[in-house]
């Protein structure tokens, strides 16, 4: 697994690996398992220990948490074995359909301990999460599981989206458009569960506040990001005059 690092030194920091271009390919955790790391106790609790909301990767979780404060040191050889039984907490997940590693690329996405991370990485964390999820969701109705997965979720990513669109400037408009979450952004936008669904509350408190500002300014220069943050939600901002930034279609 360690062969999955671009780079890999017998001491670095681990700032150092988490701008890796391979860190969230295969395999994703080139860690690995527990008993495959010693680090002091005072870390482990200074990061707050594992997350006990995550059923997966919640190894990998912590050494990312660890790799933003830390260095880590390589030994290049074997240490420790790793036995694969059907009595596994993953193999209990996987037989239970609970077995969910994407709400590992949520976390990185949204979550303040990876506020250090290179926006591309949290970006491409959002993509994953979005396909996979959307994935599980379709294959939860097919096989009358959707309870599981419930629309909310979908809605979620969306508002998510939509608000970062409006947090982002003028001058990181063509970056986070050219990256993986104008990818999501496509996805949700040409989702047929969320278009045929009424807004909930929030969503309807975020589009009609970004209605009305259209409405009061529709003609003037209307910025990208509000135009790209209602298109998100075709059916209800089904609108001729609402139309992307040449500059960045």
């Amino acid at each position: 697994m360690y062969q999955g690092w671009t780079t890999l030194d017998r001491i670095q920091p681990g700032s150092e690996l988490l701008k890796d271009p391979q860190l969230l390919h295969h395999p994703i955790n080139k860690i690995g398992e527990p008993s495959t790391v010693l680090l002091r106790r005072s870390a482990f609790w200074q990061v707050g220990g594992f997350d006990p909301r995550l059923n997966q990767l919640v190894d990998l979780d912590l050494w990312l948490r660890i790799l933003t404060r830390f260095k880590a040191g390589f030994v290049d050889q074997v240490l420790s074995g790793f036995r694969l039984h059907p009595q596994q907490k993953t193999y209990q997940n996987i037989r239970n359909q609970m077995a969910t590693d994407w709400n590992f690329y949520w976390k990185v996405y949204h979550h303040s301990d990876y506020d250090s991370l290179q926006p591309d990485f949290r970006y491409q964390a959002l993509w994953i999460y979005t396909v996979n999820f959307i994935g599980a969701y379709i294959r939860g109705q097919e096989t009358s599981i959707s309870q599981r997965m419930p629309l909310e979720h979908l809605r979620r990513i969306r508002f998510w989206v939509a608000r970062d669109w409006l947090k982002c400037s003028d001058q990181n408009l063509q970056t986070l458009y050219d990256s993986d979450f104008r990818k999501v952004h496509r996805i949700l936008s040409r989702n047929k569960q969320l278009k045929t669904e009424p807004l909930m509350t929030f969503e309807e408190y975020h589009v009609n506040s970004l209605l009305q500002f259209v409405a009061q300014n529709q003609l003037k220069a209307i910025p990208a990001q509000i135009l790209l943050s209602l298109e998100l939600y075709p059916t209800q901002t089904s609108l001729p005059f609402l139309k992307p930034n040449p500059k960045i279609s």
